[in-house]
């Protein structure tokens, strides 16, 4: 299996530190991330089927994913005391509990990146910190992606690469913290040893997590529905705390300056101390030299067996070796073959380090592992060297020296500043709350609340007395507005214009002014005659100041409302000689509708500058005594109107009644109150005279049509009245009508010899019109006739016919209206309109008239006078035949809603122009002409039609368009026997 597959180290074990401060710090470390992860889980892991399949999955992942498919990123240094965290960017080892975190929540992904960094740790850096720091990243991701806050920074860092980001981000402290508490040695040491290897380590871990990322993305693009989304939100930290944006602000960015300074720092204090080392190295090697050359002079022909101690020099050479020694340098003294000279031992040893032939500078590892800075002089002769060793804790001891107060002084800053932040945030925080109190109780509508004291000085400052006058403004609005609802309450209801303008008046003489002033012109404002102009005023100097009333209003019809304030009252108008001398003064105009009729003004004697919430409270007072005079106005007219067509209606000799859409009666004029009598049900009355009251008003109100009704009434006693209701909107109570009632008996009388008469002439005329008729045929018996002959037979015998169809006609009509008895029975629909059609069938091919029957699958069945019905829809037929163009057509149908029938015959001929379709049903009455330029018919037909409709208690109506055809309805009852 090739490295990359299986990189791992064969050992497999994890080592527990023996300090006991390590594992207590790993143990609190390790019960921090417990709480965060319980805080941080706001998406509960719920133990379904789905979740736990998950759940089981991303587990197994790990076995596999952890131990395999990783790189070695290089080895332990020699000065580092213990493991790293991170020895091998192991690819997918942070996919499972990444995908957890996303899909299950944040502590279901905290466990398994527990788990993970457990096995990493077992098998490969044998460091117990690396599930500490997997948990802590994992907390961090997961708290991202499941966080539900609504600003544009939150929803970003919800998405599965920006949380990657960010949580490498905040990791650099986890691992920087693992290796300094793992380390052994000085903490110069460790940092020194920590800063070396920190990059490693570091984008080790940025490796494994932004790999899991990438894969979180996919896996979110492609299974979307399983991903946890928030779909509820709240606001920030950033939204609710000022604190909170300040500290996400400024201590990362402290932090990283903090880090920065501190890492440039070291690096920079260890270069220059190293430079010193290096440079004391090679002075002490200069030092050891030269004295060895002076003793190699004294001892020339004892080179090989030199006895430092057999002369003076060589002895001060040994002392001098052993003084660098007791200081902490290393000094060896060889021979060219490799003897160690110094420091001399029992038995001979030998140097087994690295030689040069001149002087050199090297670093290696020392025998028990730590690193050393070596120096390499040898003696001018080429037969000793001089071997210099500094352990590199010497120079990491130097480094911190200049770095530690960088690092000590910047953390204490940040420690202040963050507390210093706290201590100065305190009575602002507390400022803020109870001015949030004040508002809140001002809110409720206390408005006698105590508004906390003002800070000393600064912005915060200005910010309370914003807040002070904005309170102050809101609550002389609102005192306005009580003050505004208590006159509009008051003159309400109030008819008369003095009493009502005293009240608006009062009211602006509690805001302190020293008078108000009201000036009427025009007697169209106030509805009386011959007065020119009215005045009304209140106050200290209302009197005094009446003089300036013609001023005021000049200037106000002239450039409608203006102020004058800081004594320009006395520049502006003419003030005479004793009157007060207003401080300032305001006139506002009186109009309705834009149009001006008055003015409003009132002065302070004291105040030079009154506020924006007296300007709009005035201007509101003079609107409302505008409303004032506006209503006394309408109701003066009103009552003019209202008494005009009183006398109107008492002069008419109809009965007119004005009730409401209860049946009660509003007014009634003389007419009606003595109909009124006759109508009213009293103890042992015909309850026939209640009911027909009964029907008249309540029949008219409970009338659906918007449209004027008509009907006629028969009253005890024979009269005859005809009602006429037209709807009415009488205001608050509703819709109403006007109900005209006209006695119509001697017309009904007149109308009724008339039919009579015509009836009698109609009967005489049969008699005689067959005659002519008879005889007029037989003509054509006796003999041949040239043709003009034969043309005036044609229209004897025409005439005739029509003779015989208008008295057939007039006797129908008579007939109808005199009451004669119709025979019901139970008809066919379908067969009663095919029978008509097919009797029509001649006339309409004479005008090559298309005649169509429409009837339904189901036989429908109505009560009715077969004769009578089937007349009436001849007459319609014949009316389409007779106003339709040759090659047209015409249609009957039928219609069953349930309890009607409704026979419709549609045509496409002439129509009936707008000015003819009032006049349709009425007697004698022909509208227009036919296609062929004649008048035809009697004008009865559609009559008799109607007078047909109306004995079967149904209704006929039509719709009809010039030039494009009309269609005829009659509507029967199925059961107009009942009815």
């Amino acid at each position: 299996m090739i490295d990359i597959l299986a990189p791992l180290n064969q050992e497999y074990s994890l080592e527990i530190p023996d300090h006991p401060g390590v594992l207590l710090i790993w143990l609190v470390w390790f019960a921090i991330l417990v709480v965060l992860g319980i805080r941080f889980n706001k998406q509960k892991f719920q133990l379904n089927r789905s979740n736990l399949v998950w759940f089981a999955a991303l587990s197994l992942s790990i076995l596999l994913l952890t131990p395999f498919f990783g790189l070695a990123v290089g080895e332990n240094p020699g000065r580092i005391l213990g493991d790293q965290p991170f020895n091998h960017l192991m690819f997918l080892a942070a996919v499972p509990w990444m995908l957890a975190g996303g899909l299950l929540g944040v502590i279901p992904g905290a466990m398994l990146a527990g788990v993970s960094g457990l096995l990493l740790a077992y098998l490969d850096t044998h460091n117990i910190f690396t599930p500490l720091i997997f948990i802590s990243i994992s907390l961090v991701y997961g708290w991202h992606i499941n966080q539900s806050y609504r600003t544009l920074l939150f929803k970003l860092l919800r998405s599965p690469l920006l949380a990657v980001i960010f949580s490498i981000m905040t990791a650099f402290p986890f691992v920087l913290f693992s290796i300094l508490i793992i380390m052994e040695g000085s903490l110069a040491l460790r940092l020194a040893a920590a800063f070396e290897t920190i990059l490693s380590n570091y984008f080790t871990l940025a490796g494994m997590v932004m790999i899991g990322g990438v894969v979180c993305v996919v896996f979110k693009r492609l299974f979307r529905k399983v991903w946890g989304e928030n779909s509820d939100t709240r606001p920030s930290p950033f939204e609710t705390s000022m604190i909170a944006r300040w500290l996400a602000v400024m201590v990362p960015l402290f932090v990283a300056l903090w880090a920065l300074s501190t890492y440039f720092t070291w690096l920079v204090a260890e270069s220059k101390a190293q430079e010193i080392v290096v440079s004391e190295l090679t002075e002490t090697a200069r030092q050891v030299s030269g004295e060895l050359s002076l003793v190699n002079e004294i001892n020339a022909t004892l080179m090989d067996e030199v006895d430092f101690s057999a002369n003076r020099l060589g002895v001060k050479l040994l002392q001098s070796m052993e003084t660098f020694t007791a200081n902490g340098l290393r000094v060896k003294l060889v021979t060219d073959e490799g003897l160690i000279l110094f420091p001399n031992e029992e038995n001979a040893q030998f140097f087994e380090g690295r030689t040069f032939s001149t002087p050199t500078y090297f670093e290696e590892s020392d025998t028990d592992g730590s690193q050393t800075i070596n120096y390499y002089q040898p003696f001018p002769e080429g037969q000793w060297a001089v071997i210099l060793s500094e352990p590199q804790s010497t120079i990491s001891k130097m480094a911190w020296e200049t770095a530690a107060p960088v690092f000590v002084v910047g953390f204490g800053v940040i420690v202040i500043v963050i507390f210093g932040l706290a201590i100065s945030w305190s009575p602002v925080k507390k400022s803020i709350l109870q001015w949030d109190s004040a508002i809140d109780q001002f809110h409720a509508g206390n408005l006698d609340i105590a508004l906390p004291e003002r800070p000393l000085s600064g912005e915060l400052n200005l910010l309370s007395g914003g807040i002070e006058k904005l309170i102050d403004s809101f609550r002389a609005k609102l005192e306005n507005q009580f003050d505004l609802s208590a006159v509009n309450k008051e003159t309400s209801g109030r008819l008369d214009l003095e009493g009502s303008l005293d009240v608006v008046m009062k009211a602006a003489l509690m805001h302190n002014v020293s008078a108000v002033r009201i000036i009427l012109p025009w007697a169209a404002a106030t509805n009386r005659e011959g007065d020119q102009t009215q005045r009304f005023g209140t106050g200290k100097h209302a009197r005094l100041l009446m003089p300036l009333d013609d001023q005021v209003l000049s200037r106000v019809q002239e450039s409608g409302e203006f102020i004058l304030d800081n004594f320009q009252a006395g520049k502006t108008l003419n003030l005479e000689k004793g009157m007060p001398f207003p401080a300032s003064l305001m006139a506002y105009p009186l109009a309705t509708e834009g149009k001006p009729f008055g003015a409003f003004w009132v002065s302070y004697q004291d105040l030079q500058s009154p506020g924006d919430e007296d300007f709009a409270y005035f201007k509101a007072l003079a609107k409302k005594a505008s409303l004032v005079v506006s209503n006394n106005y309408i109701f003066n007219q009103t009552t003019i109107l209202k008494e005009r067509y009183e006398k109107a209606l008492a002069t008419m000799p109809d009965a007119v009644f004005l009730i409401d859409q209860d049946g009660k009666v509003l007014y009634q004029n003389l007419p009606a109150e003595d109909l009124s009598k006759r109508l009213e049900f009293r103890e042992g009355d015909d309850p026939d005279t209640f009911r027909l009251r009964k029907t008249i008003f309540s029949g008219a109100i409970n009338e659906n049509s918007t449209e004027p009704v008509s009907d006629e009434v028969l009253l005890d006693g024979g009269n005859i009245y005809q009602v006429m209701a037209t709807p009415l909107d009488i205001g608050d109570q509703g819709n109403g009508r006007m109900i005209v009632m006209r006695d119509i008996t001697q017309e009904k009388e007149d109308d009724l010899k008339k039919s009579e008469y015509v009836t009698t002439v109609s009967h005489e005329l049969r008699s005689p019109l067959t005659l002519i008729q008879g005889y007029a045929k037989i003509l054509r018996l006796t003999g041949n006739l040239n043709d003009q002959q034969g043309d005036y037979v044609d229209n004897i015998i025409e005439g005739a016919e029509e003779m015989k169809s208008l008295v057939h006609n007039l006797l129908n009509i008579g007939r109808l209206e005199g009451g004669e008895p119709l025979e019901f029975k139970q008809v066919f629909a379908g067969d009663l309109i095919q029978k008509v059609a097919d009797s029509m069938s001649a006339q309409a091919k004479q005008k090559n008239i298309l005649l169509n029957v429409e009837r339904p699958n189901q036989q429908t069945i109505i009560e009715g006078d077969t004769t009578y019905l089937t007349q009436a829809l001849k007459n319609l037929v014949d009316n389409s035949i007779k106003f339709t163009k040759m090659g047209g057509e015409v249609v009957l149908s039928i219609l069953d809603d349930g309890n009607n029938v409704t026979f419709s015959v549609l045509d496409n001929g002439a129509g009936i122009s707008p000015l003819d379709q009032r006049h349709v049903f009425e007697k004698f009455h022909r509208s227009g002409s036919s296609p062929d330029g004649k008048q035809k018919g009697s004008g009865l037909g559609l009559a008799i039609v109607k007078s047909i409709a109306e004995h079967h208690s149904g209704k006929v109506w039509f719709e009809s368009q010039l030039g494009q055809g009309s269609i005829f309805y009659l509507q029967i009852p199925k059961n107009s026997s009942m009815k």
